[in-house]
């Protein structure tokens, strides 16, 4: 549970970075037509990306999702990138205690819902 704790930490860290650090950088920056918001966004995503990268964390694995080492980690970091509020509309949905049962049924739940 400690990872889930420290994960939003991080979000919110790197977010935080990004506002102080890159976005006023990013704002100047000229872009092509229509990329300006995808650039920025990218752009402001690499202090949190690194930050899971250096720590490794690894939300499947908190929440009993097995996936091959880098995949779990990368994808953490990803999510990290993309800002506390980003990583709180995810682990919103994951209840204290929840294992791989859990987010299986999930699954199912929606892939159901999807062919009726």
């Amino acid at each position: 549970m400690e990872v889930l704790l420290a994960i939003p930490f991080l979000a919110f860290v790197g977010e935080r970075l990004s506002e102080y650090l890159l976005k006023p950088l990013t704002e100047r920056l000229p872009w092509p037509e229509g990329w300006g918001d995808y650039a920025e966004r990218l752009i402001c995503a690499i202090p949190g990306f690194a930050m899971g990268i250096l720590t490794q964390f690894d939300l499947f694995a908190a929440v009993g999702v097995a996936m091959p080492h880098p995949a779990g980690v990368i994808i953490t970091a990803i999510c990290i990138g993309g800002g506390a509020n980003f990583l709180h509309d995810i682990i919103g949905v994951i209840p204290d205690g929840a294992n791989v049962n859990w987010v299986l049924y999930q699954a199912g739940e929606v892939l159901k819902s999807h062919h009726e």
